[in-house]
């Protein structure tokens, strides 16, 4: 299973988010995302629940897709954890432009970075075939 990390407090970043669930179940890969599968249950009603509920499937993921864009502190709160789980991360920074840097704590800890949806659908593909993402050498600038 898994598990997707990423912002969408506004137009665009739900926008990205779709997007991504879209890719993700053309490809028949199960999935978990917190907005959709926890936020809104209702039997899930403190914030002390959510969060634990959130944990749970971050312990038992297979990977974390980590949508970067937005820099947001729970997104990357949850990419710290999965990597300290030693879960495979796969990094998307869907509004990358030429001569940006990425975060160099985020290239060294994830297994793949996807500088938009072309390359996620490579690794996403990759990943159905083998179960494993392709380790990358990032040789973008880094910050």
């Amino acid at each position: 299973m898994i598990y997707i990390a990423g912002p969408w407090f506004n137009e665009r970043q739900n926008k990205i988010l779709q997007d991504v669930k879209i890719y993700l179940r053309d490809l028949a890969l199960e999935f978990y995302s917190p907005k959709d599968d926890n936020l809104f249950q209702t039997d899930l009603t403190s914030p002390t629940e959510i969060f634990d509920d959130n944990v749970k499937h971050m312990l038992t993921c297979d990977m974390m897709l980590v949508i970067t864009d937005g820099k947001d502190v729970g997104t990357i709160f949850e990419a710290g954890f999965a990597y300290a789980q030693g879960k495979q991360i796969l990094y998307l920074w869907v509004d990358y432009k030429e001569g940006q840097k990425f975060n160099i704590m985020l290239a060294e800890s994830g297994d793949s970075c996807c500088l938009g949806f072309l390359d996620l659908q490579k690794a996403l593909i990759q990943y159905k075939e083998t179960g494993t993402l392709k380790k990358i050498e990032y040789t973008g600038a880094l910050e």
